[in-house]
């Protein structure tokens, strides 16, 4: 025990103990930093894909409103029956 305390007590082992203390509280406010600035982008492209769906979801409904002219009026003639003018009957039963 009385070694270790010799070399503790040691000023090129407490110089050396003081730097890479000094060194590791030089990194930890690095990071924190850097956390900080991270958690900011994430932010501001959260807020970028937001609106950037809500435009998507825009852009959706109005190529639908403009693209949906497809209306079905009752009388019209079936496509499978172009020649017929008429009333088709179509029965199973026979």
């Amino acid at each position: 025990m009385d070694e270790l305390t010799t070399f503790l007590s040691n000023p090129i082992v407490g110089t050396i103990g003081y730097t890479l203390s000094l060194i590791a509280a030089i990194i930890a406010i690095y990071q924190a930093l850097a956390k900080e600035k991270a958690l900011k982008t994430i932010d501001k492209l959260n807020l970028q894909i937001t609106t950037i769906s809500q435009e998507n979801h825009d852009l959706r409904l109005s190529i639908n409103k403009t693209e949906n002219n497809n209306e079905v009026i009752q009388g019209e003639k079936s496509q499978y029956f172009q020649d017929n003018s008429g009333s088709v009957n179509i029965d199973n039963r026979g």
